[in-house]
């Protein structure tokens, strides 16, 4: 695999290498651990990029690294987001971490008292 400046790959892709160095920079995971995540050892270019944008996306909220790593941890009962990484649940993972960072947004799901249920309200709230 040749990569060009700044260690691009092909068209526009960073190499798993250097994804890899900047996941463990946003998390503060060694590379045992990131490997743990990742499932991967060699660099399997498009689940270490997935995994990097979901971690870099997440560091802008959570400002920095024992912070994300928190948010990643956070269990609340539908499992943790880095378990979620780990089976490739990529959405999941970002909701379940951006949850734990912003916390609870009460009466999203169920509206002011005196406001009518809507269908799709009943629906989320059973």
């Amino acid at each position: 695999m040749s990569t060009g400046p700044g260690g691009a790959v092909g068209d526009g892709e960073q190499s798993p290498t250097v994804l890899s160095h900047e996941i463990r920079d946003l998390t503060g995971w060694s590379e045992p651990e990131l490997s743990a995540v990742a499932g991967t050892e060699g660099g399997d270019i498009a689940r270490i990029a997935a995994l990097h944008g979901v971690l870099s996306r997440l560091s802008r909220v959570a400002g920095n690294p024992a912070a994300l790593v928190a948010a990643l941890g956070a269990d609340d009962g539908r499992g943790s987001a880095v378990e979620m990484l780990r089976s490739q649940l990529w959405s999941r993972a970002f909701l379940i971490a951006l949850d734990h960072l912003n916390g609870p947004r009460p009466g999203m799901v169920v509206p002011e008292p005196g406001w009518p249920l809507l269908a799709a309200t009943r629906e989320l709230g059973t």
